[in-house]
């Protein structure tokens, strides 16, 4: 009866520690920081005190899968998938966006070539994430791994405020039938917008 009633006690202080465990894990939210982490990804607008918003986008265009033949297997372009890799001070994370088909016209109503950069049939990814962090002065980079292309701004983030980071592509020129930008090519750099102005 003493082995029984000692069982009993062990058995509920456990399930107290696993219950308290459970709380434990369960208020930290994936909006919250704990240790080392620069950075924790938000899932609200809301931005609470002590805090502030980082708010990276960029939409890109590749050509459609297997367009080069001779290009890498392990290319991402066109697939389903691409990867968008930040970096903020030293904390890094990489998302895959999911792929939209995307074909723009490629010639204009007057029937002469388009001037847009992505006429053509091809596949477009659109990044936008929101970023929770502490506020200071922090050195961002986007790198486009399968592009080869990295940009980086440097923004300061303010208590209860949201700054928004615009990462626009400039395309690589092609020659036929007119020279000028093409999704085609890839991409030749990242141009930086803050809360919509061109930083230098």
């Amino acid at each position: 009866m003493k082995k029984l009633s000692i069982c009993a006690v062990v058995l509920l202080i456990g399930l107290l520690m696993t219950g308290c465990a459970g709380m434990q894990q369960k208020t930290h939210s994936h909006d919250s920081l704990v240790a080392g982490d620069i950075f924790v990804e938000a899932t609200g607008d809301a931005v609470p005190a002590g805090f502030g918003q980082l708010v990276i986008q960029t939409t890109i265009k590749t050509h459609p899968e297997g367009f080069y033949p001779m290009e890498s297997a392990s290319s991402h372009h066109g697939t389903d998938h691409y990867p968008f890799a930040v970096t903020v001070g030293t904390q890094s994370a990489t998302w895959s966006v999911k792929g939209v088909q995307a074909d723009s016209p490629k010639y204009a109503p007057d029937g002469s070539t388009s001037k847009d950069p992505e006429a053509g049939p091809g596949m477009r990814y659109t990044f936008d994430k929101r970023l929770r962090l502490k506020p200071g002065t922090y050195d961002v980079r986007l790198d486009l791994h399968d592009d080869n292309v990295t940009s980086t701004a440097k923004v300061t983030i303010q208590d209860g405020k949201s700054v928004v980071i615009e990462f626009k592509p400039v395309y690589r020129n092609k020659d036929f039938p007119v020279r000028m930008p093409s999704y085609r090519k890839g991409i030749n750099s990242l141009e930086v917008y803050i809360d919509g102005k061109q930083q230098s």
